[in-house]
């Protein structure tokens, strides 16, 4: 069962990864926007892989594990990922993650945007 819990959350981190790359060097976009759209991505795509799971009653990821993807980037993923598969609702923890993940996001990108305008 441990090895399971690697193999996909290693899946997921390589998922992020192709996704970051195909974005950055096929779309033409900036690395930050890149890394922005893959990481909310794959935080949809877990949300939709656990609550999958969930419904087979197989192996889920680590409830931190879909808090931490929030706070590397994906806040509006998770938060997607809530309500459109209705999944992880009831815990206000998510929300509490999701909420103040994005402000410090939002912060940092719009102080990013505001050195490069001055």
């Amino acid at each position: 069962m441990k090895n399971e819990n690697y193999n996909i959350i290693l899946f997921t981190v390589i998922i992020n990864i192709i996704c970051l790359l195909f974005i950055y060097f096929f779309l033409k976009v900036s690395f930050l926007v890149s890394y922005y759209l893959a990481i909310n991505l794959v935080t949809v795509y877990s949300f939709y892989n656990d609550k999958r799971r969930s419904i087979k009653a197989r192996w889920r990821y680590p409830e931190k594990f879909l808090k931490q993807l929030g706070c590397l980037g994906g806040p509006v993923g998770g938060i997607i990922g809530m309500k459109l598969f209705h999944h992880k609702t009831a815990k206000n923890e998510f929300y509490l993650t999701y909420g103040l993940s994005f402000i410090v996001h939002s912060v940092f990108i719009f102080s990013l945007i505001y050195l490069n305008v001055r």
